[in-house]
């Protein structure tokens, strides 16, 4: 798991620009949104920005908000590893994002630690 300050978050109103250096700076190909109080709002994924880019090529004044998908997969804070392994898979997402009880991310986990762990195998058929 990523945690702490290198769990990628922007605000909802952070530009896109700004958005996409948070993501590239911290490398897990996706960003937390969160609200003004730290509440996970949206997450947005290397894929939603390239779904952005085939509807328009002008992003100019495009927020996180704009861009995010609401409601992303979550796992609360604590479970296992394997939990985490079985949320990947049946939703076929590469990362998941680690939240508390109050709905903050903590953290993200993305497929490729758990295969550097040994839980999980690159053939997710």
């Amino acid at each position: 798991m990523t945690g702490g300050p290198l769990v990628p978050k922007v605000s909802l109103t952070t530009s896109l620009k700004d958005t996409i250096l948070e993501m590239t700076t911290k490398r897990l190909g996706a960003t937390c949104v969160v609200d003004a109080d730290g509440i996970l709002r949206g997450v947005i994924t290397d894929g939603d920005l390239r779904r952005l880019l085939q509807k328009t090529t002008d992003v100019s004044g495009v927020t996180a908000e704009e861009v995010m998908t609401r409601n992303p997969k979550t796992i609360l804070f604590g479970a296992l590893a394997a939990a985490a392994l079985q949320e990947l898979e049946t939703f076929k997402i590469t990362q998941l994002i680690i939240v508390d009880k109050e709905h903050r991310p903590v953290g993200m986990v993305h497929i490729h630690e758990l295969v550097k762990a040994g839980l999980a195998t690159q053939d997710r058929g």
